[in-house]
């Protein structure tokens, strides 16, 4: 029951889920919480994993990423998956810098100009912000 009890707190507010004897789906969403967590902390579970923008994280950057692309626990938000990916991008020059530029590529077909703009703008505050406050 605790871990119900962690799960539904950190993912109470990705899902819209607000019963804690852990209904609404939290558990399936269970693997992809814990994986992010423990790679945007490090292995220290953080109080808010989307507010806190991944620390900095590369990988956790690129998780965030293919969240928002798919809709995955969050609203789809291309916007926010070229920022995530972007900011990976930035970070990493090995293979996994490569794969966040693939799908930063990818979502960037999908966007006009001026979202692309955006998302460029938004990459550079979340940066700025030390990767604090970026949703």
């Amino acid at each position: 029951m605790q871990a119900c009890k962690i799960l539904y707190a950190l993912s109470s507010r990705v899902v819209n889920c607000r019963n804690p004897n852990c209904h609404c789906g939290v558990l399936q969403l269970a693997p992809l919480i814990i994986g992010f967590l423990l790679t945007t902390s490090g292995g220290n579970v953080s109080a808010d994993p989307l507010e806190d923008g991944g620390q900095g994280n590369a990988e956790a950057q690129f998780n965030l990423g293919i969240m928002y692309e798919q809709g995955r626990g969050v609203p789809q938000d291309l916007l926010r998956a070229h920022m995530w990916f972007n900011l990976a991008a930035s970070q990493s020059s090995d293979e996994n810098g490569k794969l966040a530029i693939k799908n930063r590529e990818v979502v960037t077909k999908r966007l006009t100009r001026a979202q692309l703009f955006q998302a460029q703008e938004m990459a550079r505050q979340c940066e700025a912000n030390g990767f604090k406050n970026c949703d």
